[in-house]
């Protein structure tokens, strides 16, 4: 019985193991696309400057940083992350 009662414990330990694992990888992607969209931003900023005033670039950037954040954000509403506390 005692054996049974630590294999399961095991099984727990190693699943919740497991799921911090996942959402520590799901933040990594995140933290890469973060990344890889800002040095796009740079990037193509420079080349819309040339063509529009700064203040029509932000105000599209900033656009279109919001919606992506809507879309990226709303499905993870009930997903937490490690460190962060239930409410």
């Amino acid at each position: 019985m005692l054996r049974c009662m630590t294999s399961n414990y095991t099984a727990n330990g190693s699943q919740k193991v497991f799921e911090q694992g996942a959402k520590l990888l799901l933040a990594n992607l995140l933290f890469f696309f973060n990344c890889l969209a800002t040095s796009g931003y740079v990037i193509f900023a420079k080349l819309a400057l040339v063509h529009y005033d700064s203040l029509v670039v932000t105000a599209f950037s900033n656009v279109v940083a919001a919606i992506m954040f809507a879309i990226i954000v709303v499905p993870l509403t009930k997903y937490e992350f490690p460190g962060q506390e239930t409410v």
